[in-house]
Formats: structure tokens, C-alpha cells, sequence
């Protein structure tokens, strides 16, 4: 049985595992351990390492797009706030796109619209 006190051990030091790290801290676990091949935190062997991830919200279904809002608003906190930098989202396409597409996309605006949190930012 996993008790505040037990002792974790996540591998990997990128977003998902500095991630799980904060959650289970702020949770009152208080023997957690990051183990990384890195020497550095944040590692440069995390997917997330680089300054150019986008935080959408235009899903198909509104379980995502409500995950995603909260997300950033996460990202506004005292913690991330400074490496946060909402710049919006722009999607297109064009008369050659291929069906898939379009539907994929009238699909998504149509589940904004439908969101009182994300209609008002269309």
C-alpha cells in the first residue's frame, strides 16, 4: 500500500515526470526521487525541452478541450507563469485539403462554439 511516507522513484525528468513530481508533492508525498540521465533539470533529453509547445483546446469532444483549459490556466500560476506565453492558435485550410480535414476541423469549431468557455474566444 502506497502511503505518504512510501518512498517513489519516478524515471525521467521531463514535463510528465517533474509534472507527476509536483502533483504528489503538493499531495503530501514526502520521499519522491527524479531519476534522469540528465545532470540538469529540465532535461535536454525530455520532449519538452525545447520553448515551442502549443497548449490547444479545439478537440472534437468537450472532455479534452475542458482538460486543456484547465491546463492553461495552470500555466498562469506564480510557479509557470513565467515561462508561459499565450500567443493564440490559428488553424486553416485550404480548397486541397483532403476531406479528413475539414471534417476534423468543422468538427472542433463546432465543439467550441458549443463550449461557453471557448465561444467567447473564437
Amino acid at each position: 500500500m502506497v502511503s505518504s511516507e512510501s518512498r517513489i522513484i519516478i524515471i525521467g525528468g521531463g514535463a510528465w515526470g517533474l509534472s507527476t513530481a509536483l502533483y504528489l508533492t503538493e499531495a503530501g508525498y514526502s520521499d519522491v526521487t527524479i531519476l534522469d540521465r540528465a545532470e540538469a533539470i529540465l532535461s535536454p533529453y525530455s520532449a519538452a525541452y525545447d520553448l515551442n509547445k502549443i497548449v490547444r483546446a479545439e478537440y472534437e469532444g468537450g472532455f479534452y478541450s475542458k482538460l486543456a483549459l484547465e491546463a492553461i490556466e495552470g500555466w498562469k500560476t506564480p510557479l509557470f507563469g513565467p515561462y508561459h506565453h499565450q500567443t493564440g492558435h490559428v488553424i486553416v485550410t485550404t480548397g486541397r485539403a483532403p476531406e479528413k480535414a475539414v471534417t476534423y476541423l468543422e468538427r472542433a469549431l463546432a465543439s467550441i462554439e458549443k463550449d461557453p468557455a471557448l465561444a467567447q474566444r473564437i
